[in-house]
C-alpha cells in the first residue's frame, strides 16, 4: 500500500514538474516572440504613390525625424509624411514625425514643391540647402524652429509663413541666397531676424516687417540689390544702420530710396531710415 502511495506521489510530483517546465517553456517562447517582434525595426518609409523613400530615426518613444530622402530623378513634388510605421505592428509602432533632420534633403536638384505637414516642429540645419530648382514650400502652424541655413541657396520664389505659430526667430543664413524670392512679409510673431538670414536674396523687391518684429541681424538683408520697397514697424529696435556696431542689415540695397521706406513718424524705425546710406533716384535732366 505504501509503495502504491509513494508511486502515486512521485507521479504527481512528475506531473507538476512537467507542467511547471511546460509553463516556463511557453513563457520563454512567448518572450522570444515578443523580442522578435520588437527587434523588427523599420528605418525608412516608402511613399505609396511616388515610391520615394524617407529615412528616419527615433527622437523618443513616440516621435521620429526625417534624416534622408531618395526620390525620382525627374522633377517632382515632395510630401513629407506626418506619421511613419516603425515596426511590424502598425497599431503599436506608428510614430509622429516632428522634425526634418540636418541636410536631409540637401542638394537634391529634382525637388520642385515641398509640403511640410502639421506636426513638424523643427527644420534643422541645411535641411533643404542647395535645392536650387525648388519652387515653393509650405510652412505649418506647428513649426517652432527653423535652424541655420535650412533653406540656403534655394530656388523658392514665394515664402508664406502661417498666420500663427511658435516661431519667434529666423536663424542666421536660414534663407540666404534664395535667388528667386521676390516678395516677403515677416509676421508679427517673429521677433528676431538672424544675421545673414536673407543675405543676397538678389530678386527680393518688396519687404514688409510687420508690427512686432524687433531686431534685424547684421547682414540680414545685405546684397538684396533689387529691394525697392521696405516697411519698418514701430517695434523696430535697430539704431545704427551705417555700419557702426556691425549693422549692415540692408547694405547694398542699391535701388532702395528713402521715399520708398515706410515707417511710423517719430519712431526708432524712422530715425534708422533717415540714417541709412541710400542711393539718390536718378533725375531725368532731358528737356
Amino acid at each position: 500500500m505504501m509503495k502504491k502511495l509513494l508511486a502515486l506521489l512521485l507521479a504527481l510530483v512528475a506531473v507538476a514538474a512537467f507542467s511547471a517546465c511546460k509553463k516556463e517553456e511557453d513563457e520563454k517562447i512567448s518572450n522570444l516572440e515578443a523580442f522578435r517582434q520588437q527587434d523588427v525595426v523599420y528605418t525608412s518609409y516608402t511613399d505609396p504613390d511616388t515610391k520615394a523613400v524617407f529615412d528616419f530615426e527615433s527622437v523618443d518613444t513616440d516621435t521620429v525625424k526625417i534624416t534622408g530622402y531618395t526620390g525620382p530623378t525627374e522633377m517632382h513634388d515632395v510630401k513629407i509624411p506626418a506619421t511613419v510605421q516603425t515596426g511590424e505592428d502598425a497599431t503599436t509602432s506608428t510614430k509622429k514625425v516632428i522634425a526634418v533632420g540636418a541636410e536631409a534633403f540637401k542638394a537634391i536638384s529634382s525637388i520642385r514643391n515641398v509640403t511640410i505637414p502639421e506636426g513638424i516642429e523643427t527644420i534643422e540645419k541645411y535641411a533643404f540647402a542647395d535645392c536650387v530648382q525648388m519652387v515653393s514650400v509650405s510652412i505649418p502652424a506647428s513649426i517652432k524652429t527653423i535652424e541655420e541655413g535650412a533653406f540656403r541657396n534655394n530656388g523658392i520664389a514665394t515664402l508664406v509663413f502661417p498666420e500663427t505659430c511658435g516661431l519667434t526667430e529666423i536663424a542666421p543664413s536660414a534663407f540666404s541666397r534664395c535667388f528667386n524670392l521676390k516678395s516677403l512679409t515677416v509676421p508679427a510673431y517673429i521677433k528676431t531676424i538672424g544675421a545673414g538670414a536673407f543675405f543676397e536674396c538678389t530678386s527680393l523687391e518688396t519687404l514688409v516687417l510687420s508690427e512686432g518684429v524687433e531686431t534685424v541681424g547684421n547682414q540680414a538683408f545685405q546684397g538684396t540689390t533689387a529691394l525697392a520697397y521696405l516697411e519698418l514697424p514701430s517695434t523696430f529696435k535697430n539704431t545704427t544702420p551705417t555700419g557702426e556696431d556691425g549693422d549692415f542689415a540692408f547694405s547694398g540695397s542699391d535701388v532702395l530710396y528713402r521715399e520708398n521706406i515706410k515707417c511710423p513718424a517719430d519712431s526708432v524705425a524712422e530715425d534708422y531710415a533717415n540714417k541709412m546710406v541710400l542711393s539718390e533716384p536718378e533725375v531725368n535732366t532731358e528737356a
